[in-house]
């Protein structure tokens, strides 16, 4: 592969002829991944995984329920923006209190 748009890593990644090498890769992976989440279960590490999945959580919340939001802010003009902002404000409390 030629491309300057690839990482060295990269390259290696998609450069297995055998389904051993791709194997032994893939072992070296996971391990990579063990080690990262072994080094984030507690400070700083801990918190900001917490905080990561949880963001996750709302995002896919706010993506399935935004025709529901969206007809809020047409119905509830101008007061739309209000009503979802207090709503905005209480799911920050309550993310606040979970990942406590």
């Amino acid at each position: 592969m030629q491309s300057n748009e690839f990482s060295e890593d990269e390259k290696k990644a998609i450069q297995h002829n055998t389904l051993v090498e791709f194997k032994a890769y893939w072992a070296k992976a996971n391990e990579a991944k063990s080690d990262f989440d072994i080094s984030h279960e507690n400070g700083r590490g801990l918190w900001s995984k917490r905080y990561q999945s949880l963001a996750a959580i709302v995002q896919s919340f706010m993506d399935d329920f935004s025709p529901l939001v969206q007809i809020i802010k047409d119905f509830g003009a101008p007061y739309g923006d209000g009503a979802l902002g207090t709503i905005s404000v209480l799911f920050v409390v309550c993310l606040q209190l979970v990942g406590s």
